[in-house]
């Protein structure tokens, strides 16, 4: 039973946590276009600075251990 309950009040968190975060997007959007445009245009640019993830392991070799 504590499981379950610890279960679901994780789940509920979450889902609340995510609420404030989608109704903050929503403000943003709804008050400051100029804002939201450029959040967007940056998540653009970020999806588009390369193809190449890189190697992860080399870039941080003392996380390889």
């Amino acid at each position: 039973m504590r499981a379950l309950f610890r279960d679901m009040s994780s789940e509920l968190e979450s889902r609340m946590h995510w609420e404030v975060i989608e109704a903050a997007y929503e403000r943003l959007q709804r008050d400051d276009p100029r804002s939201w445009s450029q959040y967007l245009a940056e998540l653009q640019a970020g999806d588009s600075v390369s193809s190449d993830p890189g190697n992860a392991a080399e870039e941080w070799p003392e996380y390889n251990r």
